[in-house]
């Protein structure tokens, strides 16, 4: 890692949160289980990544998104929080979340809407001048002149009109299409414009067949992510998948962190329900066929069931739970958090230069694991990190 990737690796190090971008870097425990844990990426359908509290969960998430965008999957990591508009029961919120959070293999530092359709609209263009006409650019575009039905080749027709937009437009449209494609529920009432911008105001580059009054209109839901039932928004997830692989990657990969949030936050025994149903649908290739992650603390189907015995429907069914697989990870052992505290000490002296007698230093870290593990049993892992690193920053200090 570059100097300055190493320093904002132990920012997040100092916060006891994986270091985006390099956690692969920082991950310790026991080989052949990652390994195993890496090998899920190549399968499909969902898989739960299951641990206790504080065992390193998020860490694992991370680790994955970044091994699959060096196996060139396309990667959107989502944290699910009801009080952020990311709730498990409106997929509408989930998608939009999808499409903030999509990352491209080699699009360093970029995170979003504008990556994904950027990576796309280079193929659709470089596509021009070597690609048959049977091919599924021309097909998709109808030879570049974006004004046919795509029934059958992808399914969400926001989606093509924003995509199709995108190629067509400038930085306002492009802005709009960021917006409404990670924040679609805001726009329900406001079709009227995005016809305006996305589609008449771009009328010079292509024509849309269809008037105006039927685009916006309430019965085509052509811009409606939630009625009915969905539909788009579990659409729109199968078409950046199909579209990724159209453009050469391997496909999409979903991870969903904090799902413990859906008994923690959603309030609601309703929402519970359609979460959990949502978080089912995914066993089922006609709403995903990609795969995904999902991650839960151990309790998290006796959480979910105590909710529906507190709500006097305890004979509520959670049998389908027990069909997703599951990748129990093992708590770490001292051994694997003097490790840890070992790629700790390389990355701040690397990130810093100042480690001059580096046994004193490894001894001195090496007690620091030992009073963490000794002192607790909860979230030693983070613990012992920041604990490192807090002890490494006051050495530096003195050094200076």
């Amino acid at each position: 890692m570059t100097p300055s990737a190493l320093l904002k690796s132990l920012e997040h190090l100092r916060q006891g949160t994986p270091p985006y971008g390099s956690s692969s870097s920082f991950t310790v425990g026991d080989s052949e289980q990652i390994q195993q844990m890496e090998a899920l990426i190549f399968g499909q359908g969902p898989h739960l990544v299951e641990a206790d509290v504080g065992c390193g969960k998020t860490h694992l998430l991370h680790h994955i998104r970044e091994k699959a965008l060096e196996q060139r999957f396309i990667v959107s990591l989502v944290t699910v929080d009801a009080e952020q508009e990311v709730r498990f029961n409106r997929l509408d919120q989930i998608a939009g979340a999808v499409f903030r959070s999509l990352e491209v293999p080699d699009v360093p530092d970029g995170r979003g809407v504008q990556p994904f359709m950027n990576t796309l609209c280079q193929i659709i263009e470089d596509s021009r001048f070597k690609s048959s006409s049977g091919d599924f650019w021309p097909r998709l575009t109808n030879e570049w002149k974006w004004d046919m039905d795509i029934h059958g080749l992808i399914e969400s027709p926001a989606l093509y009109m924003a995509l199709r937009a995108w190629c067509a437009g400038e930085d306002s449209e492009r802005n709009l299409v960021i917006d409404w494609l990670g924040h679609p529920w805001r726009y329900y009432d406001d079709r009227r414009r995005l016809v305006r911008i996305l589609v008449e105001d771009l009328r010079s580059h292509f024509i849309d067949p269809r008037p105006p009054s039927v685009l916006f209109s309430n019965k085509a839901r052509i811009f409606h992510f939630q009625e009915p039932d969905y539909i788009q928004s579990w659409a729109v997830l199968r078409d950046i998948d199909r579209l990724a692989r159209a453009a050469g990657f391997k496909g999409l990969i979903l991870l969903f962190d904090e799902m413990d949030d859906i008994h923690d936050k959603l309030g609601n025994l309703k929402f519970l329900k359609i979460a959990l149903a949502n978080l089912f649908r995914f066993l089922q290739p006609k709403f995903f066929n990609g795969k995904s992650f999902f991650a839960i603390c151990a309790d998290f189907e006796k959480k979910c069931r105590q909710e529906f015995i507190r709500k006097r429907q305890g004979n509520y069914d959670l049998s389908q739970l027990e069909q997703i697989p599951r990748f129990r990870t093992s708590a770490l052992r001292e051994e694997d958090l003097m490790s840890l505290a070992k790629k700790i000490i390389v990355a701040h002296s690397a990130a810093y230069g100042w480690i001059e007698d580096a046994d004193a230093v490894q001894q001195e870290m090496e007690a620091v694991v030992r009073d963490v593990t000794n002192s607790t049993l909860e979230h030693r892992p983070r613990q012992v990190v920041r604990a490192v690193v807090e002890c490494l920053d006051e050495r530096l200090e003195g050094h200076e």
